[in-house]
């Protein structure tokens, strides 16, 4: 180093420590990974609903007509108005042979008003259980009933469907949604950097200490140089510059 001269200052980059290093691997091996995407698991249907979709299936494909006056499912009905009769019939007929008119015009007239009245009241209940199943066996009825029969199926197929499409779209979006903000910081990542001061001269380093030199001197004027200089000299002679931090050993040093 000659008398006036001295090294220039310059940019000194900070090297990564060993856990920035592993934060930077960690993720570039991000980028390169692409996860299977699993797909939500839908529930079939249960034994107790397949067995009322069977069931459901016989009464839209109809024969399931109950005709009160011939089926056996109003068997207990009609057996129990002819009970009901015949009981009414016998009192009838023994109030009139109590009256000595048993085998008169009016006791059968009277039998006959009977009969036909009872008849015309169970007529009207049977037409009216008729009717019923009529409209329980239509054409509407059962088309009903076969919609609600289809809804369950339809709606756990389209649940299915629905995942799948989740998990499609899951692995279609992961590059943007996940992988670019990782791309974009790694990009937008500055090494830390900060300026290395170079080394003085002697001329210079005697003119900075100057100052320093004359307060700890008693000086009052700046005329002896030499002396002055051999103060100087005598002062950064003796100042050791390692016990300055170094960034570049701090850096290293993962400090």
């Amino acid at each position: 180093m000659g008398l006036f001269g001295g090294s220039e200052s310059k940019v000194v980059t900070v090297p990564d420590t060993k856990y920035q290093k592993q934060g930077i691997g960690f993720l570039q091996n991000l980028l390169r990974i692409t996860p299977d995407m699993p797909t939500q698991q839908v529930a079939g249907m249960s034994p107790a609903e397949q067995a009322a979709q069977s069931a459901l299936m016989q009464f839209v494909n109809g024969g399931d007509m109950q005709d009160p006056s011939t089926s056996q499912f109003w068997k207990g009905l009609r057996a129990n108005i002819k009970l009901q009769d015949d009981s009414n019939v016998a009192a009838l007929r023994q109030r009139s042979q109590a009256a000595g008119m048993f085998n008169s015009s009016p006791s059968y007239r009277a039998e006959g008003d009977y009969r036909a009245q009872s008849a015309a009241n169970a007529n009207q209940q049977l037409g009216q259980l008729y009717q019923n199943e009529r409209q329980y066996n239509s054409a509407a009825n059962r088309a009903q009933v076969g919609m609600q029969l289809g809804s369950l199926p339809r709606m756990l197929q389209q649940q299915g469907m629905d995942a799948n499409y989740q998990q499609q779209m899951q692995s279609l979006l992961f590059p943007y949604q996940n992988q670019a903000p990782i791309a974009q910081s790694l990009m937008n990542r500055q090494p830390a950097q900060y300026m290395q001061q170079g080394q003085q001269g002697i001329l210079g380093g005697m003119v900075s200490q100057l100052p320093m030199l004359a307060m700890m001197g008693g000086l009052g004027y700046l005329g002896a140089t030499a002396g002055a200089g051999n103060a100087a000299s005598s002062a950064l002679g003796g100042f050791d510059r390692s016990q300055m931090l170094d960034p570049m050993k701090a850096a290293q040093q993962g400090w």
